[in-house]
Formats: C-alpha cells, structure tokens, sequence
C-alpha cells in the first residue's frame, strides 16, 4: 500500500490558492466525473477545466452546504462502514 504524502497544507491556503492548486490534478469531487457519472459535470468539461484552466464554476450554495456537512456525511460513513477515515487538510499526493 502506498503512503500518502501530504504536498501542500490547503488549511490556512487562501481560497483562490487552494483552486489554483486544485486544477493541477483530479481530487474527490472530479471523480464522479472522470468516470462519466457525474449529473452537474461531463468527462469533456473536468478535461477542459484541468487542461486549458477554464473558469471553474463559482461558488454555490450547494458547493457551501457540502463543506459544512462533510465531517458530520464523514463521521456517520465512518460509523456504518467501520471504516476508518484519516481527515488531512491538504492536497495529498501518492
């Protein structure tokens, strides 16, 4: 198994930093999108966002929400599945 090396601490990054740094590889919420799955994004527009720095969509109320719950969302994955979850504030490379 690999180890994860954390490459940059995104907890006290600016925001515009933190995406800047986000559009140089594919995190957790590109995934669903990578792989065709996603309803909001298509594989073209995640190519075009990462390659060509295409404005990435602006922050909403969804994007806010998702960011309050995730450690509740995490915590309760954590107890159904017994897994557990390591909580880095950073972009991880592997």
């Amino acid at each position: 198994m690999s180890k994860t090396v954390i490459a940059k601490n995104t907890d006290v990054m600016p925001r515009s930093e933190w995406l800047a740094l986000r559009r140089k590889g594919i995190g957790g919420s590109d995934c669903a999108a990578a792989c065709g799955l996603s309803r909001w994004k298509s594989p073209l527009q995640l190519f075009v966002e990462k390659t060509r720095g295409m404005k990435m969509e602006e922050d909403n109320e969804r994007m806010a929400w998702g960011r309050t719950l995730e450690p509740v969302i995490r915590a309760e994955f954590a107890k159904r599945s017994g897994l557990q979850l390591k909580n880095s504030q950073g972009i991880s490379r592997f």
